[in-house]
C-alpha cells in the first residue's frame, strides 16, 4: 500500500491562509499593500488651501487658536498671570505693554483654587468683567446629576458648553494643563500625551480662541533650556505653539519675570517684570484678594535670564556651569566686562564665551552689567543681543 502523502493541498491550504493574512494587515513587507479596510489619506492640493495669517489676543505673546503654556516651580505666580491675562480679555482693557485687548468671553477651570474664594475675587482686583467670566463647575453624568469636571475625558461637554455663549469665547484657562492627560498614560509616552491634548488644540481653533494651560516645572532641571523643564512628556513643550516661564527673581529686581520661553509664530520674545500685591477688594472690603502689577519689558534670552532669576549668590545655580575650581567674585566680573567692552560693542554671547575661559558664569556677568549700566540691543538675530558701554 502505498503510503506517500500528496501535499499539494496542504500548500495550497497554507498559500490561502498567508494571503488571507496579508490582506487583512494595514501593510506587508516590502509592498506597502493597503489593506481591505483602510481607507485613503485625505490630500488637500494647496491650490485649494487659503493662506491665513496668526491672529492676535495680545499680540507676539497670546494668540488665537492657539494652546499656552505657563511654566513654573511652584509659587511663582504661574496662575496670577494666566488670571491677569484673563481679566484684561473680559475688561477690554490693556496689556503690559499698553496695547488694547478685546473684549471676549473667558472659560475658566481650576482643580485647584476655589472660584468663589480665590480665582473671582483675584480677577475682581484686576480688573475684570464678572459678566464675561465663566467657571467651569461641574459635568452632568447620563442620569443629570452634576458632578466633578474631568478634563481628562469631559472636554466634549466643555465644547458644548462653549457653543452655547452668544459671543464666543476669548480665553480658556486649563490649570493644571496636566489633568487633561489622566492618571494612565505615562510620561515618557509621547504619542499618547499628544493624543490627550489634541482635543484641546482642536478647542482653540474651532472656539477661535487662546487656550492657556499651567503647568510645573521638573525638580531638578535648574539650568536646562525651559521648554525641556516643562513637567511630565516633551509632549507638553512640542506641542504648544507658546511657552511662557513664571519666575521670582532671587537678585530681587523685578521681583518676578514672565519670560517667553518659546514662540513658533514668530520671531520676538517678550519679557516682562512683575510683582504680585494684596488688598482689600472694592466690591467687598473683607476679602484680601492678590493682582499682579506689571513692569517694565526686559531685556536678553529667557534661558539667561531665567539662570540669573534662579542664581542663589554661588554663580552656578542657574546655568549650569561651574567655575572651573576658579574663585570669581562680583568685582572681578565687573573688571572683567568694563574690559571686553573698553573699545566698543560687542555681541553678548562673545562676550559671555572669554567670560566662561576665566571662570565667570552668565549669571556673574549680567550682574556686572547691571552694575556698569550696559546698553543692550537685538542683534537681528533671534536671541542675540549687543553690548556696549554708555
Amino acid at each position: 500500500m502505498d503510503k506517500r502523502v500528496d501535499i499539494s493541498n496542504f500548500r495550497a491550504r497554507a498559500h490561502a491562509i498567508v494571503a488571507k493574512k496579508r490582506k487583512a494587515e494595514p501593510f506587508i513587507k516590502g509592498g506597502m499593500e493597503p489593506g481591505p479596510r483602510l481607507a485613503p489619506a485625505q490630500l488637500t492640493n494647496g491650490d485649494n488651501l487659503m493662506e491665513e495669517r496668526t491672529d492676535w489676543a495680545w499680540r507676539d505673546c497670546i494668540a488665537i487658536k492657539e494652546l499656552h503654556l505657563i511654566a513654573g516651580d511652584p509659587e511663582a505666580g504661574k496662575t496670577s498671570c494666566a488670571l491677569s491675562h484673563a481679566a484684561v480679555i473680559s475688561a477690554g482693557a490693556r496689556w503690559p505693554d499698553d496695547t488694547p485687548a478685546k473684549a471676549r468671553n473667558v472659560i475658566i477651570w481650576t482643580g485647584e483654587d476655589s472660584p468663589e474664594r480665590t480665582i473671582l475675587p483675584r480677577l475682581l482686583q484686576m480688573g475684570a468683567d464678572r459678566k464675561k467670566l465663566w467657571f467651569v463647575t461641574g459635568q452632568p453624568d447620563k442620569n443629570g446629576k452634576i458632578r466633578p469636571f474631568n478634563p481628562a475625558t469631559d472636554l466634549p461637554g466643555l465644547a458644548l458648553a462653549a457653543k452655547a455663549l452668544a459671543d464666543g469665547v476669548g480665553y480658556t484657562l486649563i490649570d493644571p494643563l496636566v489633568s487633561v492627560i489622566g492618571g494612565k498614560v505615562d510620561n515618557g509616552n509621547n504619542a499618547a500625551h499628544r493624543e490627550k491634548l489634541q482635543p484641546l488644540v482642536d478647542f482653540a481653533k474651532e472656539f477661535n480662541c487662546a487656550v492657556v494651560g499651567i503647568t510645573h516645572f521638573t525638580k531638578g532641571t535648574i539650568g536646562k533650556d525651559p521648554v525641556s523643564r516643562v513637567t511630565g512628556s516633551l509632549a507638553f513643550g512640542a506641542l504648544a505653539r507658546i511657552v511662557m516661564v513664571a519666575t521670582k527673581n532671587k537678585q530681587g529686581e523685578p521681583e518676578r519675570m514672565l519670560l517667553m520661553a518659546k514662540n513658533n509664530l514668530t520671531d520676538k520674545r517678550l519679557h516682562f517684570g512683575y510683582r504680585i500685591i494684596g488688598s482689600p477688594l472694592y466690591e467687598n472690603p473683607e476679602i484680601i484678594a492678590s493682582r499682579v502689577v506689571w513692569g517694565k519689558q526686559i531685556e536678553g534670552t529667557a534661558r539667561e535670564l531665567l539662570a540669573q532669576a534662579e542664581d542663589d549668590g554661588d554663580g552656578n545655580a542657574g546655568d549650569g556651569a561651574g567655575d572651573g575650581g576658579r574663585h570669581t567674585g562680583p568685582q572681578d566680573a565687573v573688571r572683567f566686562l568694563a574690559s571686553a567692552l573698553a573699545r566698543g560693542e560687542r555681541p553678548q554671547t562673545e562676550i559671555a564665551a572669554e567670560a566662561e575661559i576665566i571662570g565667570i558664569s552668565k549669571n556673574q556677568l549680567h550682574r556686572a552689567s547691571s552694575k556698569l549700566d550696559i546698553a543692550k540691543r537685538p542683534a537681528g538675530m533671534q536671541g542675540q543681543w549687543l553690548w556696549k558701554l554708555r
